[in-house]
């Protein structure tokens, strides 16, 4: 899955992607911008359950 997600006034924005390695596991990318110059860049591993 790949995103593009916004603020109402356009300051703050970020793209993200998520990718599934197995039914209950997978990896995510995310690089924000804000007012600053430099972009921050977020990785993670996510595990699912249910109940």
């Amino acid at each position: 899955m790949l995103g593009y997600t916004t603020s109402f006034d356009a300051v703050d924005r970020s793209i993200f992607g998520q990718y599934d390695i197995s039914k209950h596991m997978n990896i995510t990318y995310s690089r924000s911008y804000d007012m600053s110059k430099d972009p921050k860049d977020w990785y993670g591993l996510e595990y699912k359950i249910s109940f």
